[in-house]
């Protein structure tokens, strides 16, 4: 679809979904698309045990880090910011793939 010389500037340098279109800049070109249709896509046996790895890790994280006291505790013994607890949580679990020894150990206070 062309797009004239005043929607350009309007639009110009933005990019994403802007109701049922997607925005795209493509060098000094912006191009107008369709939203991807993903009910009918099927997943790779990898990607059905990344997700179910993930859904883990957020369960995991999300019992932590239910407690705000427990949270401030495990931000002071990671060294972080409390908002950052959560990431850290998760982002362990999907390194070592749910380990329980080294998730207790790393959510222990």
């Amino acid at each position: 679809m062309a797009v004239n010389r005043q929607m350009t500037s309007l639009i110009s340098g933005f990019s994403g979904r802007v109701g049922d279109v997607l925005l795209k800049n493509y060098g000094d070109k912006i191009v107008l698309s369709a939203i991807p249709k993903m009910t009918n896509r099927v997943l790779s046996a990898k990607q059905r045990e990344r997700n179910e790895l993930m859904q883990e890790a957020i369960l995991f994280a999300q019992g932590a880090i239910a407690d705000p006291l427990r949270k401030m505790q495990l931000a002071l013994k990671f060294g972080i910011p409390a908002g950052k607890v959560y990431r850290k949580i998760i982002s362990t679990y999907l390194l070592c793939k749910g380990d329980d020894e080294v998730m207790n150990n790393l959510v222990e206070v």
